[in-house]
This record gives C-alpha cells, structure tokens and sequence, in this order.
C-alpha cells in the first residue's frame, strides 16, 4: 500500500515480484540495479541471506518521477521462493501496490509455476480494502529448448485477461526494464485511485528501510516460533495419547454396530497411529485425532472417559440412541466402542478417511476439470435434497460435514446431546457450493 513519507517529502509505492524458487526474481533485481543509475537508486540488499538464494527478500530504492508536485519513491522488493518461507512471502505480498510474477518458463516447472501463481491470486484476494493490486506476468528464460511461449503460458497458468504477459530472458536483460516499468504504471494507476480517496496513509517504521523491513520479519518469524513453542507445550502437557484398545479388549455390546463394527476394528493397523492436530472440521469438539497408514480415523476425547465400565456402555448406548435415526446417512465402516483405559473406560469413533464435499469440490476446480467440478456440483444438489426430505438437524450439514461414499451421502459429524426440535435442514448445500466454487475461482482463501 502506498504511504507518504512526511520526512522526505516523497510519496513511497512498492513493487514486489513474486514467483516460484530460483525462477529469476533476484536476477531480474540485479539486472535492474544495473540499467538504472547510482543517482537514481540506492544499494541492492539482501539482508539474512547467507547462501545462493533469498532468505528474507532483495531490496532496491528507486527515486521515480512526481505525482501531484509530490517525488515518488518506489521500492522494489523479491519474495523468498522457498515454501517453508511462506509466511514471510506473504507478508511482502500483503505490501505490494503492483506484483511481477516471474514464471520459470520451462515445461518441466509448469506446474510448480501454476500453483505459485494460484498462491499468489490467493494471497492477493485475501486483502480487502483499497484498489485492486496490479499483477504482470513476466514469462522468463524464454532461450531455454522446452519454454513456453509467454501468451500458451499466461492460459495454462489461467492468467485473467487483465494480467499482461511479457517475455524475458532475465539472464541478459531482456525483458527486465519493460516488465519493470509496466508493473510501475499498474501501481502508479492504483496510487492514483487511492489518493483520491484519500486513503494513503503516513510511512510506517518498517517500510523506511531495507533493515527496517528486515527487522520486521525477523519479529514475526520470532512471535510465530513463540507461539508454536506454546503450543507444542501445550501439546506435551495433553500427552500422553490414550492407547487405543486392542479389539479383545472390547467386550460384546461394548460397540455399534455388533457384527460389522467388528470387521472394522479388526483392519485398523494401530502401531502405525499417530496423534494429528488439528482434527478434521467435521470430529466432535475436543477430540484427539488418531490417524494411520490405512483408510480410519480414530476420534476420543476425556469427556468421554469414565470411572467404570458400566458408566461407559451408558455413554455409548445414549450416543447410539441418537444416531440410529440416522443410521442410514452414517458413513459404512462407523464404528463406536468402549475400552479400557487405565484405571477408567473410554469411548472411541471409528470413521473411514475420506473427502468432504468441500474437499472434492476445492479438489476438482484445483485441476480446473470443469466436467468433474459439474459432477460435484450434481452430488452437492443431490445430497442436499436427500438430507432436506429427511429433515436432519442442521448441525450435521456443510460442505465440511458431508461426503459421498460410493454414491451415498454420509454424515461424518455427531449429533449433539441436545434433541433436535425444528433446526433441520431446508435447503442450503447447493447455495454454499457455488458461493465456495466463486472464492475458489477467484483465488480467495478457504474457509478454515
């Protein structure tokens, strides 16, 4: 976002450029800071970067022409690539006026290119005040035997119209000041535009400077990690997970359903289960999550461990009551248990691992295969007459809530302890599924 530095006079904007690891965004910095004078511009920088590629970002200072008698300063800026430096990429993202994103031209790097570019319509689509954020694409290394030209690339990375596309050759130069000049306009359109509005608001301390920047994600990376290490603690004060009851341990009408719930326990590799945090949206709240290298999720949680046997058949059989109007919507394979646990009993879930509506819907438009995204949509439709007709509490209803399983529709949550009065479900799923594909189509964030 575009700010005034109240100190200099000077109007500051900044240009970021984007793109997967190692696909030319250092170079095309370098090769900026050479065509542009030293009276123009200030030192290249890439401060924490110890090795070949950007930890943090590169850094250069360009003194561009006037807006409104004002100088404008423009800061151009390179995001680390790597993924387990996302949360800095981001950060840069959420700063730009206008994105370059470099695409590794090459074949071979299609579809690294085409999910970082996904990344970035994402990240943009996250902020929501000001004017829209300009993004060029600059299709780089064109001089390699398999590149792509720069217009097929812009389609198969499913560049919108607005999204100009340049070729380059950054290695040489080629293509580096037009991409670079081009992006320069997209923020000086969106600096106009805001300046009208009035919505340009004065240099923050950590935008003056390539260590001001620096010091800035070195503080977020610090309260993250100190965030994480609460966690973990956290985590460590819950452990041990409660050892799952080997299935001679659970007793004749200790399960439901008898015969098959059985069959079920009995395919669980439990010595490949381990603890998965966070669970699935769809488990009953404060649950631990269980998960192996075979096809079961495991769900249990302390408030369904009790001091005696007698206590946990109660637990069981009142959960049971409740589910058996729904029998018919419980996903095959759902089996609930009791075990021993130490010196009490303990209730446990067992449910098949699979794919909620909302993940096969994100999943079909994520390859862009418009006939599979068609069939979801024809499953969303169907389910939501079916659990409509059956008239289910709503609580059990969403996208990230139902699945199909082998054609039918299955509720993967449970029903709460209060009895369903009049919240049932009308209608709905359809009317998510389209709102959810237009945010998935637009890039925006899923809903956690």
């Amino acid at each position: 976002m575009p700010h005034v530095d109240r100190r200099a006079g000077e109007i500051v904007m900044r240009i970021v450029y984007d793109g997967a690891p190692e696909s030319g965004k250092t170079t095309n910095i370098r090769q900026l800071a050479q065509a542009i004078s030293l009276q123009r511009r200030g030192a290249l920088a890439s401060p924490g970067t110890s090795g070949r590629r950007t930890e943090f970002f590169d850094w250069m200072d360009f003194a561009g022409g006037y807006l409104d008698g004002r100088r404008v300063r423009c800061q151009v800026v390179s995001v680390p690539g790597q993924p387990e430096l996302l949360r800095r990429r981001r950060y840069l993202l959420d700063t730009a006026d206008a994105v370059i994103f470099v695409a590794d031209s090459q074949r071979s790097r299609l579809e690294q290119s085409a999910r970082d570019f996904k990344l970035l319509r994402r990240a943009l689509a996250r902020r929501q005040s000001g004017e829209a954020v300009g993004v060029l694409l600059q299709a780089n290394k064109q001089d390699l035997g398999d590149a792509i030209a720069p217009g097929p690339l812009a389609e198969a990375l499913s560049a919108t119209a607005d999204v100009q596309v340049i070729g380059a050759k950054a290695h040489v130069g080629e293509g580096v000041m037009q991409a670079f000049v081009t992006a320069v306009r997209l923020a000086t359109d969106r600096l106009r535009e805001l300046m009208l509005s009035g919505a340009i608001g004065d240099l923050p301390e950590e935008a003056r400077s390539a260590d001001d920047l620096y010091a800035t994600l070195v503080g977020i990376d610090e309260r993250a990690s100190t965030l994480h290490s609460s966690a973990s603690a956290e985590s460590s004060r819950n452990e041990p997970i409660p050892e799952v009851p080997s299935v001679s341990q659970v007793a004749s009408g200790a399960l439901w359903p008898p015969v098959q719930g059985r069959e079920s326990l009995l395919s669980v590799d439990r010595r490949a289960l381990r603890s998965v945090s966070p669970p699935a949206t769809w488990a009953p709240p404060d649950t631990r999550e269980l998960r192996g290298a075979d096809r079961w999720i495991l769900h249990t949680s302390d408030r369904w461990r009790v001091a005696s046997e007698s206590e946990a058949r109660g637990a069981l059989l009142a959960l049971v009551r409740r589910l058996v109007p729904l029998a018919e919507l419980m996903p095959a394979g759902r089996t609930l248990f009791v075990g021993p646990d130490g010196d009490g009993w303990r209730m446990w879930m067992q449910t098949p691992r699979v794919k909620t509506l909302e993940e096969s819907l994100a999943a079909a438009a994520d390859a862009n295969d418009g006939e599979r995204v068609a069939t979801v949509l024809e499953d969303i439709e169907r389910a939501d007459s079916l659990l409509a007709a059956a008239e289910v509490p709503a609580d059990l209803v969403g996208l990230d809530r139902v699945a199909i399983i082998d054609g039918r529709v299955a509720l993967l949550g449970l029903p709460t302890d209060s009895p369903p009065t009049a919240a049932f479900v009308a209608s709905g799923l359809a009317d998510a599924a389209r709102e959810h594909l237009e945010r998935l189509r637009a890039g925006a964030p899923r809903p956690p």
